[in-house]
């Protein structure tokens, strides 16, 4: 009786609808700002005339192995002497075919607008021994925002259930175009943390 018991509860185990690896999941992201604010990467250091801010550990999403996939993030760049700061949005983008990413479109107060992508790098990160499967690549772009319009993204976040998000467009010559989006509460996060370091090393 006993083996048949435990022979049944391997086969329901068997059986069930789904089973996973725990290092294959997303981990648990808190997505309010003050969860983004806790990941902040602050870059800096006496031999350094720019301060580098940015939300890279903020919102991670991961494929079935665990690695970190598409992924978009904010770096500000503030001028240590005259406190100047400029922003840009970073992008990672992985593909079968290159996509040739040249142009960014999103809507500002109401309006579409465009700007030129800055190519950063393009890699072949792997190809498999079946013709079939191809090869994954990797394009990373990048490109400048200003700080009027993160500010009225930021202004569009309240609590954390709304996930309130602001959404663009990569567009590319050869390829897929790319919709991206970011949480309010990481832009939110971002100027926060702008704002902390500048208020505690005297800029304006």
């Amino acid at each position: 009786m006993r083996m048949f018991v435990l022979i049944t509860a391997i086969m329901i185990a068997g059986c069930t609808p789904y089973s996973y690896e725990q290092a294959t999941q997303s981990p648990p992201q808190d997505l309010s700002k003050e969860g983004f604010s806790e990941k902040i990467t602050v870059k800096d250091g006496p031999l350094e005339d720019k301060a580098e801010i940015n939300t890279l550990y903020g919102f991670r999403s991961f494929n079935t192995s665990g690695e970190v996939w598409n992924d978009n993030f904010l770096r500000a760049y503030i001028d240590k002497s005259t406190g100047r700061t400029t922003y840009q949005v970073y992008d990672v983008i992985y593909m079968k075919d290159w996509s040739n990413f040249y142009q960014v479109n999103y809507l500002s107060s109401g309006d579409l607008k465009s700007k030129p992508l800055l190519k950063i790098s393009s890699d072949v990160i792997s190809c498999s021994y079946i013709s079939e499967y191809g090869c994954t690549l990797r394009e990373d772009v990048a490109w400048s925002v200003d700080r009027n319009l993160l500010e009225r993204i930021a202004s569009t976040y309240t609590t954390v259930a709304d996930r309130a998000t602001w959404e663009y467009k990569l567009k590319a010559r050869t390829g897929s175009d790319e919709n991206r989006m970011f949480f309010a509460a990481e832009v939110a996060a971002l100027l926060e943390a702008v704002d902390s370091y500048k208020s505690s090393n005297g800029l304006n």
